[in-house]
């Protein structure tokens, strides 16, 4: 039974399909209107109303496109025809309604407001005052139509098509997208792709023998996320969302949270060093930082995502979706011309939010200096960013490992904090209690808790306070637990950036991390490094290496109570320090950030 009345459902809907396409729009419509008393699914309705629309039959054509839109349909020109339909059934706020869900596209947008103001300047001023009111019900008005009207224009809510304004938020156009992704993720499943390879494969039984065998392949490589020529199939082209004509100078930086500050320090870098250069550029922080305070205090918009793991029993594919939605929002509401992301692994989310983007460009700052057995990446990552930003390092990163053609832009180590941007020398000492014939040393570590008797920091201290005249500093970080221990020789320093007080430190005793070990660099400061050995992708032994042999860094691999005590003993000697602080010139390179924001400036 149901299959008979699907085949006789599929005949007439050919039928009237065939007839429209004959323009035999009578015979078209009552062929279709026949099938809409049974079944009104989107393509019976698309045919009926459009016949309808093309016999100028415009009310009853826009009934069908009401009713469409009753069911949550969206049918060819949508829009624009329904648009049209009101206007001539002298139904202006229909008509306005339209208007206002047609922003995405500026040209029909554009002619809308036209025709609605011409038909609307016909009326008397208190009858077309009176309707703007009820438009502003609805909807933003245009300045175009809003002028008709003799009420004050601060009065009404506004809204035209204006590179800078952010009302263009269409819910129909949001439920669409927010569809797409939904599709997008069930076909990026394991369970869809396998079952789709199961399906290509046994319709031909030579492949059908070897399914066990690409079956397993299949499986590996979807745990290593390297089904590169899957995951080309499962994005939509571009269908027209965002109108190309309405990009704002913006710029939306998307630094991940690592170990530490590193993605987001960078991140704040080229965001201060654009807005330097480009002050009316809109700069937009979205980020799974917690400490969105500190771009918020530069001036910059800030939206905070917190990381998967925040969330209880969350798993990946649930957390991309949110950061999918989150960030597809995010790049609906402000369309910057350029996305810069700053992170070590591109989420799946993130790609999808992306790839539909159209004229946008898309930058990855890829921090080298990684282990060879880092976790691998998605393979269609790379395809997804027009650019790659490589910022400098002790150890080169080799461009060639991201295909050829890509576009690699190369900067020098890339600092927040350089010596134009310190603190004048006396500030920090002043600031804690420490007078100036003091030595003051500057304590940063990951390892352990001060208050663990053979922790590394422990152990640090402990040698420290052995040094006569020496003032303990420790940098107390804001992702971490508050630093509890009380000595007259130590102080705690829980800012960011601490190193705006570089001007005030003797030397220093750090991890090997990115920002730590260049921001040294920088200032000419002389430091003992305890580079970190179990970091995923960072490493730090390869990039301190380079600064011991440069004389310019003490480099302690195997800590103990005994090495590291070997170490602080060396480094309070003030003639070894001054010959450290004079060798740092040697890796010493002008910041990278002033390079990325001016070649961002040069894009926009």
């Amino acid at each position: 039974m149901v299959f008979g009345f699907s085949f006789v459902k599929s005949k007439l809907l050919n039928r009237s399909r065939k007839k429209y396409n004959e323009r035999k729009y009578k015979s078209s419509s009552r062929n279709s209107y026949f099938l809409s008393l049974f079944s009104s699914d989107e393509k019976i309705l698309d045919i009926l109303a459009r016949s309808l629309y093309m016999q100028k039959k415009y009310s009853k054509s826009l009934k069908i496109y009401i009713k469409a839109e009753n069911k949550q349909l969206l049918l060819r020109n949508h829009n624009k025809n329904k648009f049209k339909c009101a206007l001539k059934s002298n139904n202006y706020l229909l008509a306005f309604k339209a208007l206002s869900d047609s922003r995405s596209d500026g040209k029909v947008h554009r002619e809308a407001i036209s025709q609605l103001t011409k038909v609307i300047k016909k009326l008397d001023l208190s009858t077309r005052t009176d309707l703007i009111i009820e438009f502003s019900n609805i909807g933003d008005v245009p300045k175009k139509i809003l002028s008709l009207s003799n009420e004050k224009i601060n009065s009404i809510s506004r809204i035209d098509l204006d590179p800078n304004s952010y009302s263009t938020l269409n819910p129909e156009i949001l439920k669409t997208q927010r569809h797409i992704r939904e599709a997008i993720s069930i076909k990026q499943s394991s369970s869809y792709i396998l079952s789709n390879h199961f399906i290509e494969v046994s319709s031909n039984p030579i492949k059908l023998l070897f399914l066990p065998f690409t079956s397993l392949y299949l499986a590996y490589q979807l745990k290593k996320e390297k089904h590169d020529e899957t995951s080309k199939s499962l994005y939509f082209p571009d269908i027209g969302l965002l109108n190309p004509e309405i990009r704002k100078d913006c710029v939306v930086i998307f630094p991940t949270n690592g170990v530490g500050f590193g993605h987001y320090t960078r991140a704040m870098a080229i965001a201060i060093q654009l807005r330097k250069l480009n002050p009316k550029t809109e700069i937009v922080m979205f980020t799974t930082m917690p400490t969105l305070s500190t771009a918020a205090n530069n001036g910059f918009i800030t939206y905070h995502l917190p990381g998967r793991y925040k969330y209880d029993d969350m798993n990946p594919r649930e957390w991309n979706l949110l950061i999918e939605e989150f960030l597809g929002i995010v790049l609906y509401l402000h369309r910057p011309k350029l996305f810069l992301f700053d992170g070590a692994y591109p989420y799946r989310g993130l790609l999808n939010a992306i790839s539909n983007q159209d004229r946008m460009l898309n930058c990855w700052i890829r921090r080298g200096g990684e282990k060879d057995k880092s976790k691998t990446i998605p393979q269609d990552s790379i395809s997804k960013f027009d650019s790659i930003i490589l910022p400098g390092d002790t150890v080169p990163t080799p461009s060639d490992i991201y295909g050829p053609g890509k576009s690699v832009l190369r900067v020098n180590p890339i600092i927040l904090i350089d010596k134009k941007s310190t603190l004048p020398k006396g500030s920090l000492r002043s600031k804690i209690g420490v007078p100036g014939e003091a030595i003051l040393c500057y304590v940063q570590l990951g390892a352990g808790r001060i208050n663990e008797i053979n922790s590394e920091i422990r152990y640090t201290v402990d040698a420290l306070l052995d040094v006569p005249g020496v003032i303990i500093l420790i940098g107390e970080s804001l992702l971490g637990e508050r630093i509890e221990y009380s000595h007259p020789r130590v102080r705690i320093l829980r800012e960011y950036p601490n190193a705006l007080y570089y001007e005030d430190i003797d030397f220093a005793i750090i991890a090997g991390g990115y920002n730590s070990f260049h921001e040294v660099l920088e200032h000419n400061i002389p430091s003992i490094c305890f580079p970190n050995m179990n970091t995923g992708r960072d490493d730090q032994l390869a990039r301190c290496v380079v600064a011991r042999d440069a004389g310019c860094m003490i480099l302690v691999k195997n800590r103990n109570k005994r090495s590291i005590k070997a170490a602080v003993n060396r480094i309070a000697n003030s003639d070894i320090r001054e010959k450290m602080s004079n060798n740092c010139s040697i890796l010493s390179r002008p910041n990278g950030s002033v390079e990325v924001a001016s070649w961002i400036s040069n894009l926009l």
